[in-house]
């Protein structure tokens, strides 16, 4: 199957979010570079099916990360919409 439609340019607004000041700044760092990986993924063409994911180490912790949320599209992922989890997958 061909995408007719094509590819759209990704830009820094995609990744703002009104909620940015409840984040430290080196947490905040981190979102939004996640967040730029997943879109250029999609924008790449790699994000063909829903099991697949990214994830980044929260800065400053051994064992909590940073993962999307199931269901969401990779060109769908914000800094503010991604998920920090610990080691045995609670939502923090």
């Amino acid at each position: 199957m061909t995408d007719t439609n094509p590819p759209r340019e990704v830009v820094a607004e995609d990744f703002a979010a009104a909620n940015s000041g409840s984040f430290t700044g080196d947490e905040w760092h981190a979102r939004v570079e996640l967040a730029a990986m997943y879109r250029l993924s999609a924008h790449y063409g790699y994000d063909d099916t829903v099991w697949n994911h990214i994830t980044m180490r929260v800065p400053g912790s051994d064992h909590d990360f940073f993962l999307n949320k199931f269901g969401l599209l990779y060109n769908e992922v914000t800094a503010s919409n991604l998920i920090k989890i610990d080691a045995a997958g609670t939502v923090l």
